[in-house]
């Protein structure tokens, strides 16, 4: 018989939000999902939309109205995890792109 575990506090990093289509962000989207889908408690982070203020979103219709970017057409499980959001000034422009220019704590947004 399986080992059952307790569920997991897990934030998945991607650059846009999962429904703006994209490899990695379906990617990301799926594990969100599927993790949710096993009872863990997910966090979703996305480091490209760094226009809203830095705190935790209930709902992805919530946090796309903040970044100012269209919300997900279908439910498709979106609201089964919780959105973190954080400003921009805590990202640098290098020469492939967008990234975060620090490990960034979430930890006052998510307890």
């Amino acid at each position: 018989m399986p080992r059952k575990t307790a569920p997991l506090r897990i934030c998945v990093v991607a650059p846009l939000f999962p429904w703006l289509r994209g490899p990695y962000q379906e990617q990301a989207g799926l594990l969100a999902r599927g993790l949710a889908d096993k009872g863990h408690d997910v966090f979703f982070l996305t480091y490209a939309h760094g226009r809203f203020k830095g705190q935790r979103y209930e709902s992805a219709a919530d946090i796309s109205a903040a970044a100012n970017v269209r919300p997900p057409r279908v439910a498709d499980g979106w609201d089964k995890l919780s959105w973190l959001g954080f400003q921009s000034s805590r990202v640098i422009r290098t020469g492939t792109g967008w990234k975060p220019s620090r490990v960034i704590d979430v930890n006052h947004v998510i307890r």
